[in-house]
């Protein structure tokens, strides 16, 4: 192998490398075609049983998505049987999120390519299709294609620039060697997103049932918020803690930051579930002038506002700290009540926190402290209280465990899907699968 590298349109490869375009490769058997168009398949024609069509919506991370393909009668699907595809086929999208693609598998050969996807056919020796499919994932091909695409709001692909897409590709073996290696990835990166699917659909499972019937298989009671146990007191949130909120220093006041010694917590750290530090600390100036609420170790953060999974989610603190005006606190002021308890209580209502900030029912797009404050909680005795959320700290251990593991694979994924197919990592032995730098 030599480390002497070319540099192509799409980056640096090998010189030993094949180079060609999309359209070169793709053989007397291949092709480069439209889907049907709206004139050739009507919305009409879609039925509820049939032969699936993949739209660029299922496209994945060169995957094909299963999730709620449409399908069209075995009559409609022959008279679009040029649409027809094969394993080793690869879709792409035409319009907007340039640059989706997909690979089609043993799972949906004989599926239809739908409206707005290219069908490419690749029938060549030399190349492997999965190889490709993973050369078309790098961040170099989709600014190639992004750069060349017609139409600013809508971006489209047309068969002219895909099929002058530069490709390069080693010998075919060392292809297999390349696929095989991130195969393995991805199907390690498959089983921890699956771990931790399995363990946050475990914990709503527990949360809904423990959150209702307690531990002691006692009988149920009726309750402006549900059954709970007979036992289980109903207790207004602001009657046994402090709620309040926080505020930012100005950011154009470098004394308010400078040096600052003082952690200052933002929503962002919300998902934490247990946050033991800060990222940004404020000055002894800032907490004196800005009247900043200092919000103890064992208070409960909610976020108020927020984007995304933010608003809604709570965690506990583990250390004494100020916070921004996006979050509130819930400080307990009777023994009694746990914190780790009703941390996964006020976790197990995220649903609800969600659909009432978007329906007005707190202020249209978030929460309030007042809102929170008379909030109705369940409260168990301490000692159930203490049963109850140790289970729930077990589970939320697994499940960060898993979420860590879960991320370095898919951080190993990232890393060395662009070092591989473009050569900065070799397979050293075609045989065992070895890796060394170019």
């Amino acid at each position: 192998m030599t480390d002497v590298r070319r540099q192509t349109e799409i980056g640096e490869f090998p010189e030993d490398w094949e180079f060609s375009t999309l359209a070169r490769i793709c053989g007397l058997d291949g092709c480069i075609q439209t889907g049907p168009f709206g004139s050739q398949l009507h919305a009409n024609e879609y039925a509820a049983d049939g032969v699936p069509v993949i739209n660029p919506t299922h496209l994945e991370g060169n995957r094909i998505n299963h999730a709620h393909v449409p399908r069209v009668s075995e009559e409609t699907s022959h008279r679009l049987d040029r649409h027809r595809v094969k394993k080793g086929d690869i879709l792409f999208g035409r319009r907007g999120e340039l640059g989706r693609h997909g690979l089609v598998t043993d799972s949906e050969a004989g599926w239809l390519c739908g409206t707005g996807c290219f069908l490419v056919r690749i029938r060549n020796p030399k190349v492997d299709n999965a190889f490709l499919s993973y050369l078309f994932s790098t961040n170099s091909v989709l600014n190639w294609l992004q750069a060349r695409a017609a139409g600013s709001i809508m971006p489209n692909l047309n068969n002219t620039v895909l099929s002058n897409l530069p490709v390069a590709f080693p010998t075919i073996v060392e292809q297999r060697e390349v696929v095989a290696i991130l195969d393995k990835i991805r199907r390690a990166v498959d089983v921890e997103t699956a771990i931790c699917e399995r363990l946050e659909a475990l914990k709503s499972a527990t949360m809904t049932k423990l959150f209702r019937e307690g531990l002691r298989g006692e009988p149920l009671k009726r309750t402006e918020i549900g059954e709970i146990p007979q036992s289980w007191q109903l207790v207004r949130l602001g009657d046994i803690a402090r709620i309040g909120n926080g505020s930012t220093p100005k950011r154009t006041n470098a004394q308010y930051w400078l040096g600052g010694r003082i952690p200052w917590i933002t929503s962002t750290k919300i998902h934490d579930v247990l946050i033991d530090a800060a990222d940004e600390f404020v000055t002894d100036m800032a907490f004196r002038e800005c009247h900043l609420p200092m919000v103890p170790k064992g208070s409960l953060l909610v976020a108020i506002t927020g984007q995304g999974k933010t608003l809604g989610n709570a965690a506990l603190l583990q250390i004494d700290t100020c916070i921004n005006q996006h979050l509130a606190y819930v400080q307990f002021q009777i023994p009694s009540a746990l914190p780790e308890f009703f941390l996964f209580y006020l976790r197990s209502l995220y649903s609800y926190f969600r659909q009432i900030s978007s329906s007005g029912g707190s202020t249209k797009g978030a929460l309030t402290c007042g809102f929170i404050a008379n909030l109705m909680v369940p409260m168990p005795s301490e000692s159930e209280q203490k049963e109850i959320a140790e289970l729930f700290l077990r589970l939320a251990d697994r499940q960060m465990v898993a979420k860590s593991r879960s991320a370095a694979m898919s951080s190993l994924y990232e890393t060395s899907l662009p070092q591989l197919t473009t050569g900065f990592l070799r397979v050293k032995n075609e045989h065992s699968g070895e890796v060394v730098n170019a």
